[in-house]
């Protein structure tokens, strides 16, 4: 029984049965299952990229749903307001958007995902990375939401992209990326 002490003087405890890989809880973006549950698989704000040194000296990667409305618009907006013009975009169901998430361990996360210097980063960091990348006010303004604890600042992702469909309903532009920009769409 819980904290009754056992023959050896020790207390004992209820032992919780050790965690299986079939166990873990899909992500989704539609809100079924909080971000909580997988944050012993990784690290939301960054995880480390070991195995492939060329990702760390690529230019940064933008996964996003390519079936989304919302995802598609907004990758629009970094098309108009970069000044870059480096920046790769990955169809989240592309093979190379399921490798890459195979690799970063993500592949339950639905999240937009950017990758940039061997690093992945979902949900809120995501953005705020998208937002640094565009230059102008934006860096100061995603500085601005660094400061916002990264648990409200996901909250508020999550509420989005619960309703990233409903939001984007009346969306009725289909993205077409000039010849130059069309070669920055890998996948």
């Amino acid at each position: 029984m819980r904290g009754m002490p056992d023959m050896d003087g020790k207390r004992a405890t209820a032992d919780t049965p050790p965690r299986n890989e079939t166990d873990f809880p899909p992500y989704s973006l539609c809100g079924a299952v909080p971000l909580r549950h997988i944050h012993h698989k990784a690290k939301p704000a960054a995880v480390e990229f070991p195995a492939d040194p060329l990702l760390a000296i690529a230019p940064p990667l933008l996964v996003y749903d390519g079936s989304c409305g919302f995802c598609s618009r907004a990758v629009q907006f970094i098309l108009r307001h970069e000044r870059r013009h480096d920046l790769m975009f990955v169809p989240r169901d592309s093979a190379l958007g399921k490798d890459l998430r195979r690799t970063y361990r993500l592949e339950a996360v639905e999240s937009l995902l950017w990758i940039a210097d061997g690093q992945a980063a979902i949900e809120s960091s995501a953005v705020l990375n998208a937002a640094k990348y565009l230059g102008g006010a934006w860096p100061f303004l995603a500085a601005l939401g660094s400061i916002c604890p990264a648990g409200l600042r996901n909250w508020g992702y999550r509420v989005i992209a619960r309703n990233r469909r409903r939001l984007s309903s009346s969306a009725t532009s289909c993205l077409v990326p000039t010849a130059e920009q069309r070669e920055r769409f890998l996948g």
